[in-house]
């Protein structure tokens, strides 16, 4: 539920730190929540290193081409978190220890993975489309 409102917090900022945050803060979620339903903490570690490091390569180099742009937090969605995690917290340690690796792909957490991974590829893609851009990044004088 959590995972699903994060996700929905995404696709509504308008502004690169935002999703930054919101990314951020989902790639957290689930790499917790691999972790308990695993038992092993590589994949979540795994995820960590894969996921963040390609897309804050490519939200910096969003953010710097937008430096002018003024950042408005609006606090009635820190508030929805804030309300969304309280609720939320006793759902994590109610978590059965049963290891298996097609937990995953099941309807509560196969959604925000299928997210994950399309995002990933979606920005590989973008990343590989601006550099190839007449042979050269964007800003090229």
């Amino acid at each position: 539920m959590l995972g699903l409102f994060m996700m929905m917090l995404f696709f509504f900022s308008s502004h690169p730190m935002m999703m930054v945050f919101n990314l951020f803060m989902l790639t957290l979620m689930f790499s917790l929540y691999l972790f308990l339903k695993m038992g092993s903490f590589w994949f979540s570690y795994m995820l960590i290193l894969v996921m963040l490091s390609g897309v804050l390569v490519l939200f910096t180099y969003m953010i710097s081409l937008m430096s002018n742009y003024k950042f408005e937090v609006n606090k009635m969605i820190f508030v929805l978190v804030l309300f969304m995690v309280v609720i939320n917290y006793n759902w994590v340690f109610y978590i059965d220890e049963e290891v298996n690796s097609l937990i995953l792909w099941e309807s509560e957490s196969g959604f925000m993975l299928e997210f994950i991974l399309s995002f990933l590829l979606i920005a590989m893609l973008i990343v590989v489309w601006v550099s190839n851009y007449n042979k050269g990044p964007v800003w090229t004088n």
